[in-house]
C-alpha cells in the first residue's frame, strides 16, 4: 500500500482511513486556488477521524486512544480560547468567523486522527514523500487550468466558472481566484516540491521532468501577478537548496543545477528563435507588470503596501488603554468594512496579530504570536536538523509572510496549519526515536558494566 506507513493489516476501513487523511492534507492547497465552492474540508477530516478512532479502537481497544497533548494541538487550542473569547464579546458575527471555528476544530481532529495511526520513523519520510508527491501533482493541475484560463482570456473569452466565483471581479493572470496571492501560495508549494525532487534524485531523466515543471510552475506563479510570490519564490528556493545540500551530497544539487541551467537556455533560446510570444500582447491584459511592481510601496494604488500600512495605523484608533488588554470582540470588522470598503461587508487590518489584539486584547495576540513562532521554530528545525525534512520546513516558512500581511483570525488559511502539523507530527516521532535510542544505549552501557564486574 502506498500510503501504509508500517506493517498495520491492511482493511478497507484502514484504506479508507490513509486516503482521507491524505485528501485532508491536499484540500486546502487546491481550495484555497480553485474555487469548486463546496466545503470539503471539513467533512473530510471528521471522516478520517472517525476511521481512525474506530481503527485504533478495533486494533488496540479504545482504552489506547490517544489525544496527544503536545505543542502543536496546545497553541491550536489556546488561539481558539482567545478567538472564541473575542466572539462572546461581539455584538454580531460575521459568517467567515464561522469557517475559521470550523478550521480550527477540523485542524485538532486532524493532529488526533494522526497520532492514533501506526506510524514508523521510515513509514513516516514515505508519507511526507507521498505528499509532496500529490503537492506536486495538485499544483500541475492549477497551473495547466490557470495557463487554460490565461490564454482565453487573451482571446477574450472568460472561464464562465471562474467568473462566477469571482463575484464580477476576473482574477488577474493565471490565478483562478480573486485572492491571487492564495493561487500563487499553491503554485509555489509544487514547485518547491519539484526543486526538492531535482535536487535529490539521481537519475538524469527525472531531473530532466523535475526541471520542466519547475520552470513551468514558476513562469506560472509568475504570471499570477502576486507580489509576494515575486519575492518570496527565490527566498524559499534558496533556503531549500541550501537545507538539501547540508543534508545530501552536493554533488546531487550540482548536477541537478547544471540540468535545470540547460533547461533554462535551451528554453530561452527557442523562444528567442520562434518568436511566438507577443510580449506587448501579453502585457496588456489587465495586469502591467511595472505596474504591479510599482505598486509594492505606493499608497495611491490599490494592493500596495502602503495600503496595508494604513490599515495597520487605523487599529490605533480602535484602541484605548482599557481594551488593549481585554479586547473589544470582532466588532472592528464593520469599522474596518467602513474605513477603507463600502460598508457592505468584512474588513479587517490583514495581519492575525493585530486582528488579535483587537478582539482578545494583549493575552489574544500573545497567543497568536505564540503559535507563528512555533511554526518558525518547526521550520527552521525541520531545515537545519541532521534527518530533517528541508522540504517541510520550507513549506511552512514561506506560509508565514503570505498570512501574515493577508488573513484576519488566524485559522483563516488551512494549508499552514496542515503544515505545521507534519511538522510538528514529525518532529514529535524523531524525538521518540531519539529517546527510545537512548534508553537502548544506556541499557547496553549497564548491560556491559555489568557483564565487566
Amino acid at each position: 500500500m502506498i500510503l501504509a506507513p508500517s506493517a498495520e493489516r491492511s482493511t478497507v476501513f484502514t484504506v479508507a482511513r490513509n486516503s482521507l487523511w491524505m485528501l485532508a492534507l491536499i484540500l486546502p492547497f487546491l481550495g484555497q486556488a480553485f474555487p469548486y465552492g463546496v466545503p470539503l474540508f471539513f467533512p473530510c477530516v471528521l471522516m478520517c477521524f472517525v476511521l481512525s478512532i474506530l481503527c485504533a479502537a478495533w486494533h488496540n481497544g479504545f482504552l489506547a486512544i490517544r489525544i496527544g497533548c503536545g505543542a502543536f494541538p496546545l497553541a491550536v487550542v489556546l488561539a481558539l480560547m482567545f478567538f472564541l473569547y473575542g466572539l462572546l464579546l461581539s455584538a454580531s458575527w460575521d459568517i467567515s468567523l464561522h469557517s475559521e471555528i470550523a478550521n480550527s476544530v477540523a485542524i485538532i481532529l486532524l493532529w488526533i486522527a494522526t497520532i492514533n495511526r501506526p506510524f514508523t520513523q521510515e513509514g513516516m519520510k514515505r508519507v511526507v514523500n507521498w505528499f509532496m508527491v500529490f503537492m506536486i501533482l495538485v499544483a500541475i493541475i492549477l497551473a495547466l487550468l490557470g495557463l487554460i484560463k490565461f490564454l482565453l482570456f487573451l482571446r477574450g473569452h472568460r472561464l464562465a466558472f471562474v467568473e462566477a466565483a469571482s463575484a464580477g471581479r476576473y482574477p488577474w493572470g493565471t490565478s483562478l481566484t480573486v485572492d491571487y496571492n492564495m493561487y500563487a501560495l499553491s503554485i509555489l508549494a509544487g514547485a518547491i516540491g519539484t526543486l526538492s525532487w531535482l535536487l535529490s534524485t539521481h537519475s538524469t531523466i527525472r531531473r530532466i521532468v523535475a526541471s520542466g515543471l519547475f520552470i513551468g510552475l514558476c513562469v506560472v506563479g509568475f504570471l499570477a501577478g502576486s507580489r509576494r510570490f515575486w519575492i518570496i519564490a527565490p527566498v524559499s528556493f534558496a533556503l531549500l537548496t541550501l537545507g538539501l545540500i547540508r543534508q545530501r551530497n552536493g554533488s546531487t544539487a550540482r548536477r541537478g543545477f547544471a540540468v535545470l541551467f540547460i533547461m533554462l537556455a535551451v528554453g530561452a533560446v527557442a523562444l528567442y528563435k520562434t518568436d511566438t510570444v507577443d510580449w506587448n500582447e501579453l502585457m496588456g491584459t489587465g495586469w502591467d507588470l511595472q505596474y504591479r511592481l510599482a505598486t509594492l510601496l505606493d499608497a495611491e494604488s490599490s494592493g500596495g503596501m502602503e495600503g496595508r500600512f494604513s490599515r495597520w495605523q487605523f487599529s490605533l484608533h480602535l484602541l484605548t488603554d482599557m481594551r488593549v488588554w481585554v479586547g473589544n470582540g470582532f466588532d472592528y470588522l464593520s469599522l474596518y468594512s467602513c474605513k477603507f470598503e463600502d460598508c457592505s461587508g468584512a474588513g479587517y487590518p490583514h495581519n492575525p496579530l493585530i486582528s488579535a489584539l483587537l478582539y482578545a486584547g494583549v493575552p489574544g495576540m500573545l497567543s497568536v504570536l505564540a503559535l507563528v513562532l512555533y511554526f518558525m521554530y518547526c521550520g527552521m528545525r525541520l531545515l537545519l536538523m541532521d534527518r530533517g525534512m528541508p522540504f517541510l520546513g520550507t513549506l511552512l516558512i514561506v506560509h508565514l509572510p503570505f498570512t501574515m500581511i493577508s488573513s484576519n483570525g488566524p485559522f483563516a488559511v488551512k494549508s499552514i496549519f496542515v503544515i505545521g502539523l507534519l511538522c510538528s507530527f514529525y518532529l514529535w516521532q524523531e524525538m521518540r526515536y531519539q529517546e527510545k535510542d537512548g534508553s537502548m544505549r544506556l541499557q547496553r552501557l549497564f548491560s556491559g558494566f555489568r557483564g565487566a564486574l
